[in-house]
């Protein structure tokens, strides 16, 4: 039977069948179909809670080349969470420059490409992230925001950390004395608004005194929801604390989609560049508005004395000054050093915060509408390092998301 030698990146060259005769696009899609309907069963059964970009690959083996071009991709997702490393699109490039070596390549590319795309697209919008929390949920809810940690430092949003340990760590830190099991099962002992439940409040009660069950029963009131919470806490036969619940997720959102809290503007994604490209010169815009209102800012200074006005700049860039007679020069070379001295300074954090002021201040609206802002914008969260990372400047993440319709629990623990 006719073979073809073709030479396939990281593979070397392989000997592919042709057939005697080049497919027609009817011929070609029945084999696919299957091949695939083989391959699917075996798969689920043998490859079951596999990520879903090995499963991409497997599914895409049956087709000569594609699959390969797909276990390729694959391979590259490790680089997926860490932009400076990140090999992605070369990747891409090796597999789609293997397909045209496929005889009758253009059928082929017609009819797998569909495959090809939704592969990429699945391992992109697959970020895999873990939360740490004292409650036990089945999703995850902005309503919700707050009952954590609450400290939502690094913008309104729900948060979850690329590293297992950092949000083991939050559970076991925000599980202490919050959650309890009554007969077997987990309360967190919130009860406000929806989780004003006769079971949240004998797990609140049960905090309030330690565990103390006597305790617990006498503080709770005679009558609604306390009442029942009695009953419950009189009845119970087993009370114990509860040590959290560790929620492994898919964020369905692509890393390019999300802010880089600590980069400059210039080190963003294209696609963050282009939603955001109005405040490029953030940075120079905000010094320039304190020192010409008569602050000292990033160790420029403009002082008005007898003689005109002294123009200064003194920090790790610039260590000089001039006088002029009149503020209008005076402020035309504060800019130029000011330009010099900002320019690619912006930062994810800076604009983050630009937004927040502008919507009223740091206060819940204020965050909640400069998320909503970005997220209106096609930027679906922010990235920043950990606290184990940030001093070396690199490693692991924490995300936060702006949609709770992104996040995909895969398990809980």
């Amino acid at each position: 039977m006719p073979e073809a030698v073709v030479d396939i990146a990281g593979y070397g060259p392989i000997r592919v069948d042709t057939g005697e005769y080049a497919p027609t696009p009817a011929a070609l899609k029945q084999m696919l179909d299957q091949k695939f309907s083989e391959f699917r069963g075996f798969i689920d059964t043998v490859y079951k809670g596999m990520r879903p970009e090995d499963k991409a690959a497997l599914w895409t083996t049956p087709i000569p080349i594609v699959g390969d071009a797909v276990g390729l991709y694959a391979d590259a997702t490790m680089y997926i969470n860490d932009p400076e490393s990140r090999t992605m699109a070369n990747a891409l490039l090796s597999a789609a420059g293997a397909v045209p070596f496929i005889p009758g390549a253009s059928t082929a590319r017609t009819v797998a490409g569909e495959s090809i795309d939704k592969a990429v697209e699945t391992v992109k919008k697959n970020l895999n992230a873990w939360h740490g929390s004292p409650h036990r949920f089945d999703r995850f809810s902005m309503s919700q925001i707050g009952t954590g940690e609450g400290a939502q430092a690094y913008g309104h949003g729900l948060y979850f950390a690329e590293n297992p340990d950092v949000a083991r760590s939050y559970k076991d830190v925000l599980a202490q004395g919050n959650s309890w099991n009554i007969d077997g099962k987990k309360y967190h002992g919130m009860t406000t608004s929806s989780d004003a439940t006769a079971h949240n409040y004998a797990a609140n009660a049960l905090s309030r005194f330690d565990g103390n069950v006597d305790e617990a029963i006498d503080w709770l009131d005679d009558f609604g929801t306390e009442a029942q919470a009695k009953e419950i806490l009189k009845n119970a036969s087993s009370v114990s604390p509860s040590t959290g619940s560790l929620y492994n997720v898919n964020l369905n959102v692509d890393p390019d989609e999300l802010l880089d809290w600590d980069a400059p503007l210039s080190q963003q994604s294209e696609k963050v560049r282009n939603a955001l490209s109005e405040y490029e010169n953030l940075a120079s815009d905000t010094i320039k508005q304190r020192v010409f209102s008569g602050e000292l800012s990033d160790g420029f200074n403009l002082v008005e004395n007898a003689d005109g006005f002294a123009a200064i700049a003194d920090n790790d860039m610039f260590q000089e000054g001039q006088r002029f007679s009149n503020r209008a020069d005076a402020e035309k070379w504060l800019s130029s050093k000011i330009d010099e001295y900002a320019g690619g300074k912006t930062t994810g954090n800076m604009i983050y915060q630009q937004l927040v002021d502008a919507q009223g201040g740091a206060d819940y609206i204020g965050a909640s509408s400069a998320s909503n802002m970005l997220k209106d914008r096609g930027i679906y969260g922010i990235k920043y390092l950990d606290s184990g990372s940030r001093d070396a400047a690199e490693g692991t993440r924490n995300f936060v998301i702006f949609d709770d319709s992104l996040v995909d629990i895969k398990s809980v623990e």
